[in-house]
């Protein structure tokens, strides 16, 4: 049984809303709303860079789309280690084996959805 499946059944079991946040179209839209706002709003619109980790890309790139609708200038820079899954499919289109774990055992999780996402809003990654 996968990491997700086990989510799903405990929360079913236990009575609790799993927000599936890998596999959630609207996650980017939680952090566009809130997250974004409230950064630009307490950098009294002057935020110049966001860096990031990603993970379910959901905060990277709701937040960054909103801080660039703000000001296209503002650079939103998405920070992952090199050997991570999400640095390998970025740069070389291709997967890292799921043992592979990032510098937090939360980063590097491979999320399709998160890259198409995030690929539209971060030029580039470091």
């Amino acid at each position: 049984m996968g990491k997700f499946s086990r989510t799903e059944n405990y929360a079913k079991e236990n009575g609790y809303f799993d927000v599936n946040q890998y596999n959630n179209i609207y996650n980017p839209e939680a952090y566009y709303q809130t997250l974004g706002p409230e950064i630009w709003k307490q950098t009294n619109g002057e935020i110049t860079h966001f860096v990031m980790t990603g993970s379910t890309f959901g905060c990277i790139s709701g937040t960054g789309s909103f801080l660039k609708e703000c000001n296209p200038k503002v650079k939103v820079i998405l920070a992952d280690p090199v050997n991570s899954n999400i640095y390998a499919y970025y740069y070389s289109n291709y997967s890292n084996s799921k043992n592979d774990l990032s510098l937090n055992s939360s980063l590097g999780q491979f999320s399709i959805i998160g890259i198409t996402i995030v690929a539209i809003v971060i030029p580039k990654m470091i």
